[in-house]
């Protein structure tokens, strides 16, 4: 359903892309897998371990710079997210237990074949950015066969720039779409609002108080974590078919 286009008709006669009208199907979908992950006591005694900390950050502004401000929202408590992220890693790839830090970059990995091994990698860079303009959005990982040169350097012999199945791509709803069913509301078949839940609070020191509902904080965080688990899962095969395609004679 997320490759299919629904084209529909408006009062004009002009031909408009309507496919979000498939956009509750999905999501009635996603949440039945949900009621059946979250059943499994381990997940959710798993998930309260590493899900302590706050989404958003609160921000005092002068009244004057309000809305240079208020562009950015909502303020994502990036660090946290962040730790949240990689520990999310380190718990649904457990067997990529070794790591690699090279500047911004950090690789997981594990023994491949022979002497090559296979590790994601990513910088964080990108989710940094994006939660400063106010998205939310998966990491980039990308996934590396390669060889030791030394503790930290290594000889890349494969690179796959997107670390997902192409078939499952993406695994589930990608973060910003799923903050999309929680911000975005229908007022008529061809207009649509945003809300993303960051309110304000006129101080009487001349500041603004910018802060967000904790509403859907929770299910925030319980979407990355099922997300890490669907590309786990999604990912498995696709890890096991490189491997028993990759001839290092070749």
């Amino acid at each position: 359903m997320n490759n299919y286009q629904v084209l529909g008709i408006d009062n004009l006669g002009h031909t408009f892309d309507n496919s979000r009208i498939l956009s509750p199907l999905i999501l009635e979908k996603e949440n039945f897998s949900k009621e059946i992950f979250w059943s499994n006591p381990e997940e959710e005694e798993s998930y309260q371990k590493i899900s302590q900390f706050n989404c958003f950050e609160d921000k005092a502004v002068k009244r004057e710079k309000l809305y240079n401000v208020l562009i950015n929202s909502p303020f994502f408590n990036v660090k946290s997210w962040i730790l949240y992220y990689q520990r999310l890693l380190d718990l649904k790839f457990s067997e990529f237990s070794e790591k690699i830090i090279s500047g911004k970059n950090i690789m997981k990995y594990r023994p491949f074949k022979g002497e090559y091994f296979i590790g994601i990698e990513t910088d964080y860079q990108s989710c940094k950015i994006n939660f400063r303009k106010g998205w939310w959005e998966e990491p980039e990982y990308k996934l590396i066969v390669f060889e030791k040169s030394g503790s930290k350097k290594i000889n890349k012999i494969i690179s796959f720039d997107k670390f997902v199945h192409p078939h499952f791509d993406p695994p589930t709803f990608s973060f910003a779409a799923f903050f999309g069913t929680r911000t975005i509301y229908n007022v008529s078949e061809l207009e649509i609002v945003m809300d993303n839940g960051t309110k304000k609070e006129f101080l009487d020191d001349g500041t603004v108080r910018l802060y967000n509902s904790n509403e859907f904080e929770d299910e925030y965080k319980r979407h990355a974590y099922f997300y890490y688990d669907m590309l786990y899962q999604t990912t498995k095969e696709y890890i096991k078919f490189i491997e028993e395609s990759f001839n290092p004679a070749e």
